[in-house]
């Protein structure tokens, strides 16, 4: 049977992780019926096999997700509505996306920020147009705010164009032998790290 890739394991556990905590919220009626409504500020943690509570916490307290989470609700007007476990959750199994090469969810997000940056553009440089006249000091400050906005959203727009066609990189391998004789070997990355899946997959049917 052919061995799973590493980053393919992290991507299931990541989902099996969003599995759990998407059970713990959206199925209430597991929790006693004594017990009041739980804080959507507190995350509700999973404990590994054989993994003590003190670890658990550790372990929750530093994953990436679980502090993304906590930041977002902090700058959220709304944040103290949202519930941090289903947030977490829903993380995590974007996470997994990106695990499994889907950048569906980063282009929407690249996409997004681009235009919201052409906007604030946009206001910035009306504001600068109303304080031309008079206000040279207001002028002079919306206006390098308008351009630095205008900057990022082109910049995020590259970005946007560098996830969607990936650069095709070269690498030059030298082979030399014992002789004078020399080989040189051009293939792209895409197509090594293809090659070395291959390989894994018939060692793998051989074991």
């Amino acid at each position: 049977m052919a061995a799973r890739r590493p980053a393919a394991k992290k991507a299931s556990k990541r989902r099996g992780v969003a599995k759990r905590l998407s059970t713990e919220v959206t199925r209430p009626a597991r929790l006693p019926v004594a017990q009041p409504t739980r804080d959507p500020g507190t995350l509700v943690p999973w404990r590994e096999e054989g993994e003590t509570p003190e670890l658990t916490n550790a372990r929750s307290a530093m994953m990436p997700a679980f502090n993304a989470v906590a930041t977002m609700r902090m700058f959220r007007p709304d944040g103290s509505n949202l519930d941090i476990t289903a947030m977490a959750a829903n993380l995590l199994r974007q996470v997994g996306s990106i695990n499994d090469d889907d950048t569906e969810r980063a282009e929407e997000m690249l996409f997004a920020q681009a235009l919201t940056l052409d906007g604030l553009f946009n206001v910035l440089a009306q504001r600068a147009a109303m304080n031309m006249t008079k206000y040279p000091e207001a002028f002079e400050l919306y206006m390098r705010l308008a351009l630095k906005a205008q900057s990022q959203s082109r910049a995020t727009l590259e970005t946007l164009s560098a996830v969607k066609n990936p650069p095709v990189q070269f690498v030059r391998q030298q082979n030399i032998a014992n002789g004078p004789q020399q080989v040189n070997n051009n293939e792209s990355a895409r197509g090594m790290k293809g090659q070395r899946a291959r390989n894994q997959l018939l060692e793998g049917q051989q074991q």
